[in-house]
């Protein structure tokens, strides 16, 4: 597969980045700035764009396997080509002193050197500050490639002097065609993670290669949507609490940060897990929604069919509505420092079927 079929219906950002790329480079800018929603290809359209870049066939696009330079890129070894993440909470001013340090050298092998960094959002004000000066007379050898999700995080001096690159929500229908043709899944399987990650590309692709995650999520789904009183609704809280901590704690076990960053870091996955979770919650309630209207072809969860309509008989138009705010309300309390717990058993308690 090309590195640019990895690219995931997102025609017009690589038509313009492979504009760039035939033209020979003329006039192309030195700052770029991808954004997109979360798993919609920033970071893998990054590195398909400085692979072309550097490559001594130009607009490549070999599958890693058959060119060593897009090889290297991809598995960020190549030594003309800087990927740049955190498991910080925030890029540090330390951080950025150090990439500025190596934007001061050559190429060793290559026309460019180029920076690829991902949340750039994440970056401290004194970090982007000290980032900006570079930004504004950048070396003619150094291409920039930041990656955002949150593109109204980022300092607007800097959104300013980046070409942008807005990327789209892939398809459900073309994820799972991918995911097909890339790892060989069934039809069904594929389509199933495609839906069930709200079209998020390493998701599905988690899901796909690891149904059991997929059977884990409907049991928590099937768990909440009986619930039928408060005990119920505690347990389930702490046990899905337990959970995320672990995986927050699994997570940073080889990270070589300090331990307050890592706890820091932890606390981030657990959060980000809850967070998973919750919008899981809001599909299935979409779903039961989208049943008391009869068009159960459109269902998310579709494997939770007889559970999503025996909760569309049994549940109000006012009271469905009201328990879809109160997912969005523990959505942003999670984000908050409140106790994560409490915020389940909350949440939790006010879904009960009985209520």
């Amino acid at each position: 597969m090309l590195l640019w079929d990895k690219i995931i219906d997102q025609t017009d950002a690589v038509n313009t980045l492979l504009k760039i790329v035939k033209n020979n480079n003329k006039y192309m800018p030195q700052s770029w700035l991808i954004t997109g929603p979360p798993g919609s290809g920033r970071t893998t359209l990054a590195k398909a764009f400085a692979a072309a870049l550097e490559c001594g066939k130009n607009d490549c696009g070999e599958n890693e396997t058959n060119c060593p330079t897009c090889q290297a890129i991809i598995n960020n070894t190549y030594s003309d080509v800087n990927f740049m993440s955190t498991q910080k909470p925030e890029y540090s001013v330390a951080d950025i002193r150090q990439i500025l340090l190596e934007s001061e050298t050559y190429p060793v092998s290559s026309p460019y050197k180029i920076f690829i960094i991902e949340d750039v959002d994440r970056m401290s004000d004194q970090a982007a500050n000290l980032f900006l000066k570079k930004l504004e007379e950048p070396d003619d050898f150094i291409i920039w490639i930041l990656c955002t999700t949150n593109p109204r995080d980022v300092l607007v001096t800097i959104r300013s002097r980046c070409s942008k690159i807005e990327l789209k929500s892939p398809s459900s229908q073309a994820i799972a065609d991918y995911l097909i043709k890339e790892y060989r899944v069934s039809k069904t399987l594929a389509m199933t993670a495609a839906r069930v990650a709200g079209n998020h590309i390493g998701l599905a692709k988690r899901y796909a290669l690891n149904p059991q995650l997929l059977e884990a999520r409907s049991q928590i789904l099937r768990q909440v949507i009986n619930i039928t009183n408060f005990p119920d609704a505690v347990f389930l809280a702490d046990a899905v609490e337990k959970k995320a901590v672990d995986a927050g704690k699994i997570a940073v076990l080889e990270l070589d940060i300090a331990s307050a960053d890592k706890k820091r870091q932890a606390t981030r996955i657990k959060k980000d897990e809850l967070d998973l979770l919750l919008i899981a919650l809001l599909t299935l309630y979409r779903d039961i929604f989208v049943a008391k209207t009869a068009l159960t072809d459109n269902l998310i969860n579709y494997n939770l069919q007889q559970s999503i309509n025996q909760a569309a008989d049994e549940i109000a138009l006012p009271r469905l509505l009201w328990c879809i705010n109160q997912i969005n309300i523990a959505r942003r309390r999670i984000k908050t420092n409140a106790q994560t717990l409490l915020i389940l058993e909350n949440l939790f308690g006010c879904l009960n079927r009985r209520l």
